[in-house]
């Protein structure tokens, strides 16, 4: 008769690939969840530098406005900061736009840009293969 040693079992003969098995059915949810959170941080990337460059923007509408007026060549400028802040960002998938502001000596810049999802089971889950990621900055031009 053998001894066995705590903590040692004996593998029976039908559980040899048993555990590879499982770790083959496993292995794809796994993946499935990384790559999920991975998209998850890259939107919340983008949504972050999308919010700055709105915000860059419109610092630089605050520079630029005469009486709460934007001449087209100034608007041209604050688009060109507001690009420049999106690093990162892919610019062709990049909006920009100044609006004519609500309120008297304010600027406003919206900036709207559509992420491409790369997970598949989200992108099927939302039933779009992207999301439209977008702010708003308004700032006072005077007191």
């Amino acid at each position: 008769m053998t001894q066995q040693r705590f903590g040692m079992s004996k593998q029976r003969s039908g559980e040899r690939g048993d555990s590879l098995a499982e770790f083959a059915l496993v292995l794809p949810i796994l993946l499935l969840i990384l790559i999920a959170i991975l998209d998850f941080g890259r939107a919340i990337y983008a949504y972050s530098v999308v919010a700055h460059s709105a915000r860059e923007g419109a610092r630089r509408g605050i520079i630029l406005a005469n009486d709460s007026n934007i001449s087209p060549a100034d608007e041209a400028d604050i688009i060109a900061v507001a690009e420049n802040a999106a690093v990162g960002l892919d610019r062709s998938q990049l909006e920009i736009t100044v609006p004519a502001p609500a309120e008297e000596e304010t600027v406003e810049v919206l900036v709207r840009y559509t992420f491409d999802l790369v997970t598949p089971l989200i992108a099927e889950a939302l039933g779009r293969t992207s999301l439209m990621l977008q702010s708003r900055a308004t700032m006072y031009t005077g007191y």
